[in-house]
């Protein structure tokens, strides 16, 4: 499912289940447990492909050699049986950043993000579908973003030491309208940014 042979004929308009093997698991279950999250999916689907595409089409389950077993994080859901396809690669990452986001758990979270996400992540329009979801709800210390993403001041601040540039570009063009416009950005981006409404 990984080729441009499966590309070709895509046509605008249809579900990304057309780039995912008929019955995977991992699609039924972003349908059916963060609908939020299919739909901003939808909306940016051949984006997020290419992402993917970019990045190699890895999963997140290749990158247990970290030493992080990520099994507990997936649920209990398997990649499919014959070839892992689009549909697990969004269920997988979900999954992983809705435990990310929602662990009460220090030494769990820390381990997730330092030797995995910070790592390895690469897909900003997944992470602005993601934050769109139901993953995150409003609240009073809840940051909404200009797409309507929504993150926490500190998971910002977790996402910015991602190693990279695109991740930590998408986390200012987001969120900088509603929470960097009178904040100091160097902390968070380093000494080589300029705050332009300074």
């Amino acid at each position: 499912m990984c080729n441009q042979r499966i590309l070709n004929p895509y046509r605008a308009g249809e579900s990304f289940m057309r780039l995912s093997n008929e019955g995977c698991l991992y699609h039924d279950l972003l349908f059916r447990q963060h609908e939020q999250v299919a739909q901003a999916v939808e909306r940016n689907k051949l984006l997020i492909w290419h992402e993917w595409k970019r990045t190699g089409f890895k999963f997140p389950h290749e990158f247990e050699s970290n030493g992080l077993n990520l099994s507990w994080y997936l649920e209990g859901h398997l990649q499919c049986e014959k070839q892992p396809c689009f549909g697990c690669y969004l269920g997988e990452w979900t999954l992983i950043w809705k435990h990310a986001i929602q662990c009460n758990l220090g030494s769990c979270y820390n381990t997730l993000f330092e030797t995995f996400i910070l790592p390895e992540f690469n897909a900003p329009m997944l992470l602005d579908a993601i934050l769109r979801g139901e993953v995150i709800l409003d609240r009073p210390n809840v940051i909404r973003g200009r797409t309507g993403a929504r993150a926490y001041r500190s998971l910002l601040e977790r996402i910015q030491e991602c190693a990279y540039e695109t991740i930590k570009l998408y986390v200012v063009q987001e969120f900088f309208p509603h929470w960097f416009e009178k904040a100091d950005l160097t902390p968070l981006l380093g000494p080589h940014y300029s705050n332009p409404t300074k």
